[in-house]
């Protein structure tokens, strides 16, 4: 009997260190699902805000092109009514040797301008100086050249526009001059190369996007 006895308490001490171990795993295999699903949830969450950010700097570098698309047919329409020289055709899509820009929106007015600092710039300078600042109220993205009174929110957008000539040679020869973008003395020029770029802040990182266009002296 006294053998019966030991062999119980022996059966049952391994029984309970079995149900424990079968706890224990049990208990890190349900962790492991927890952790694995917020873990997941968190890459979901943060990819669909990444592409959110893509998105919306997308727009605003269409947006961008859209403006000086505006500006050229604007100067079209001034052109047909025969209140502006044809030679005039991308009057504001430049100022003087200054072919970077920065689109300008009047929310009284709901009009557009290109604001062409002096002297040039780059999309890295104005984001160091926070002049290609974009702005948001109520549905509205807007630059300023400094915080704008009111409710409106600094986004961690920014955008420059440059304008670049798009000239032809006296042999009909397309070309764009990747230095100072003017034509060379004697050959015309028939459009412009423009670039819409936009850089943002992801976290700490920053991103950048560049739309191209080239529109040129003719519908």
């Amino acid at each position: 009997m006294v053998k019966i006895n030991k062999l119980k308490k022996i059966f049952f001490s391994l029984s309970s260190g079995q149900s424990l171990i079968e706890l224990v795993v049990a208990i890190s295999v349900i962790l492991i699902g927890v952790v694995s699903t917020l873990v997941l949830s968190l890459t979901t969450i943060r990819g669909g805000k990444a592409s959110e950010m893509q998105v919306v700097a997308t727009n605003l570098a269409r947006e961008g092109i859209e403006v000086v698309r505006q500006k050229r047919d604007s100067n079209w329409l001034e052109i047909e009514s025969s209140s502006l020289p044809s030679s005039q055709w991308d009057q504001g899509l430049k100022n003087g040797n200054d072919y970077t820009a920065i689109a300008r929106f009047d929310a009284s007015t709901s009009s557009w301008t290109l604001d062409y600092p002096n002297g040039g710039s780059s999309i890295e300078e104005c984001v160091d100086n926070e002049s290609c600042r974009i702005y948001f109220s109520d549905g509205i993205f807007a630059q300023y050249p400094s915080p704008p009174a009111g409710n409106w929110e600094a986004t961690p957008y920014y955008r420059l526009i440059a304008t670049y000539e798009i000239c032809q040679d006296k042999d009909g020869n397309e070309y764009i001059d990747p230095d100072d973008h003017t034509c060379d003395a004697g050959d015309e020029k028939i459009g412009i190369q423009v670039l819409s770029q936009v850089k943002w802040y992801e976290k700490d990182n920053l991103q950048s996007l560049v739309f191209e266009e080239h529109l040129y002296n003719w519908k």
